[in-house]
């Protein structure tokens, strides 16, 4: 894949988040009502059924563990783009994840504190670290890097 071709599938604004980008705005505007809002989270349930899991525990009082089976499967290391407009997830999890703005800024939360991450910035999250990221608009791009906790440390030891 060449530069250009792997620049152009960044940017992509896929169907999720188009889903989670009708949620956001009218959750984060006062025009919705409970309605529109439980309306459209039952359609992103029906489409993508593991984000009702999530939210169902996120919704909780407590932190919601994630784990890197999930999200790893038999692999190491995974490299995605983190999903736009995600509904909020303050949450933990039994693996080392690295955020890299790309392009534009998100909202990392972290220890009770917001922080602006802006193009060029990264953030190293340990496990079992309580935080959350929000990105915002269309155009901010966040690379989101998934490492096995045994991975990582058998490269430092």
């Amino acid at each position: 894949m060449g530069k250009e071709t792997f620049l152009q599938e960044l940017l992509i604004f896929r169907p999720i988040e188009k889903a989670f980008r009708n949620i956001y705005q009218i959750y984060h505007t006062l025009d919705g009502t409970g309605k529109e809002i439980e309306f459209l989270l039952q359609q992103l349930y029906q489409n993508y059924p593991f984000v009702q899991t999530f939210q169902s525990q996120f919704e909780s009082d407590q932190k919601y563990q994630l784990s890197q089976d999930f999200f790893l499967k038999e692999k190491s290391v995974s490299i995605s783009c983190h999903p736009r407009y995600m509904l909020d997830n303050f949450h933990i999890h039994d693996f080392f994840e690295i955020n890299y703005v790309f392009q534009g800024t998100c909202q990392f939360f972290f220890k009770e504190e917001l922080h602006t991450m802006h193009k060029g910035e990264l953030c190293l999250i340990a496990p079992d670290s309580p935080h959350d990221i929000t990105i915002a608009d269309e155009t901010s791009v966040v690379i989101n890097i998934i490492i096995r906790r045994s991975t990582f440390q058998s490269a430092f030891t």
